[in-house]
């Protein structure tokens, strides 16, 4: 069994999020992040690791990603509302 103790602050691990704006990912998107734990359980996003143009290169197109994802299940969503509410499907 792996013990993993929380009561390292040096503990980083990765935990999904609703974005509040870290690492210029725009607010209201969920997606993973370092955090560290306390030992009290409460956690904290990494904020102070030094990032090169080629991970923020590859965080902006992660977003990219993710809004286009999110803008296609909208669109699916709508499309069924509207597909039960004119067909009565």
């Amino acid at each position: 069994m792996n013990n993993m103790s929380l009561s390292k602050l040096s503990t980083c691990i990765s935990c999904y999020s609703y974005i509040v704006g870290w690492y210029d990912v725009p607010e209201g998107l969920v997606c993973s992040f370092p955090v560290t734990i306390n030992p009290k359980g409460s956690w904290s996003v990494v904020q102070d690791i030094n990032q090169t143009n080629e991970v923020k290169e590859k965080i902006k197109e992660a977003v990219k990603v993710i809004i286009t994802y999110t803008h296609c299940i909208k669109f699916l969503k709508t499309a069924s509302i509207l597909q039960k509410h004119l067909f009565n499907f």
